[in-house]
């Protein structure tokens, strides 16, 4: 679970207006309305804009790393008491390759292999910091899985944008979740939080925010030692049992922040010792995002079933309130209801394929976030928030079909 502020903030450096997000749906005009969320397949894919990296994204690249990325290429949270995680060395290692900064990712790569693991010798450890004895090292070693495979992600585009030389730690870094992170279940090979997860009391414990089946089309590509396909289809099965399942509640219409699995049936329920694990919360949020980028690269038929079903609790909500809360329950219920565009960065992808008009608003809204900061670059609402940071930037790179599939 995260725990972040929850806030708007206003003000607008940098007009990119939502009249200037071009969609290549494919339906004919009005099809497509607020009051309809239906798409097929066909529907799912906005095309990018003429210019792959819009000028707001480059000036909050600017800006993030001024803020957060050391020289060294250590990723800092400042409201996590300085700590490094994974995650955040993979968003770097993401945006740096999407916006084809090769010394930034190139400084980032090193950092990770240097002080959280190299694939080639061991798994990626999740957690940095300063330790008891106040030495700064490796805290957790424990992998996430998340993080691995945006890590191993981030390394094949790179492979193909700059050098091949990226590739060999890529696949090495496959092999590594696939030993560590992947746990049979029903028969079938299941992706899990992390190399903890797999034998966890109460059946594997998966993070639903974790899969990304876009990405396991391109492992499958590279990697033909591991069968990446069955991960796709059972990453759609499991995000779908998750999320179906009652877990804590009479029904559950929005995907958990964690659920498990039993091994024999594949049947979900609760994750045992978490604190609020059935809720949409500041992990879930990121399913939408990651589903929809599988509608918009691959116009996934599963993908767009998903978010036409499951978007309604938030599109009801952004229509009649014309916000979002920052974390529901597993059935839909306010939970938090304070706004934080952070949430809005998974949300406005899944707006995007069903529907249009309600992700131009969102994208005006998280435009007027930015704040410039003259020569530091550009960031969103709160300037030490790198987890608002990171993902107010990949809804709006979404938004402006910015990320590319690169292994292309």
């Amino acid at each position: 679970m995260r725990l972040r502020l929850t806030h708007v903030a206003l003000g607008v450096v940098i007009t990119l207006g939502a009249s200037a997000l071009v969609y290549q749906i494919g339906f004919r005009p009005g099809m497509l309305h607020a009051g309809s969320p239906q798409a097929s397949a066909s529907q799912a894919a906005p095309s990018p804009l003429e210019s792959p990296r819009p000028a707001l994204l480059a000036a909050a690249w600017s800006g993030y790393k001024h803020r957060f990325i050391q020289p060294d290429g250590r990723v800092i949270d400042f409201q996590r008491d300085q700590m490094t995680t994974s995650e955040g060395q993979s968003y770097a290692m993401l945006r740096a390759v999407w916006m084809n900064d090769r010394p930034t990712f190139e400084v980032t790569w090193r950092w990770t292999q240097n002080n959280l693991g190299d694939p080639t010798h061991s798994h990626i450890g999740w957690l940095w910091g300063k330790a008891a004895d106040g030495s700064w090292r490796l805290v957790d070693a424990n992998s996430a899985s998340d993080a691995d495979e945006d890590i191993a992600l981030a390394l094949l585009f790179a492979a193909h944008q700059w050098s091949s030389t990226y590739r060999p730690a890529a696949i090495a870094l496959l092999g590594r979740i696939w030993d560590e992170d992947v746990a049979t279940v029903a028969g079938q090979p299941y992706l899990t939080a992390g190399n903890w997860a797999p034998g966890a009391a109460g059946g594997p414990v998966l993070n639903p925010s974790y899969f990304a089946p876009y990405a396991y089309r391109i492992f499958a590509e590279e990697d033909h030692a591991h069968p990446w396909g069955e991960l796709v289809d059972t990453s759609y099965k499991a995000v779908q049992a998750c999320t179906d399942a009652p877990l804590d509640s009479n029904a559950g219409r929005l995907p958990p922040n964690w659920c498990a699995l039993a091994v024999a049936t594949g049947a979900a329920h609760l994750a045992p010792g978490m604190s609020q694990s059935s809720d949409y919360g500041y992990d879930a949020f990121r399913v939408m995002w990651r589903v929809a980028l599988d509608a918009q690269w691959n116009l996934e038929p599963r993908a767009v079933r998903y978010l036409n079903s499951h978007s309604i609790v938030l599109l009801d909500s952004w229509r009649q309130q014309g916000k979002l809360a920052s974390e529901y329950t597993h059935d839909g219920a306010v939970r938090n209801p304070n706004e934080d565009p952070t949430v809005y960065g998974g949300a406005i992808a899944s707006f995007l394929v069903v529907d249009r008009n309600a992700a131009n608003q969102m994208t005006t809204r998280l435009e007027a976030t930015a704040k410039s900061s003259g020569q530091n670059g550009t960031y969103f609402g709160t300037s030490t928030n790198y987890f608002e940071q990171n993902w107010v930037w990949f809804g709006l790179a979404f938004a402006y079909g910015a990320l590319r599939n690169l292994d292309r």
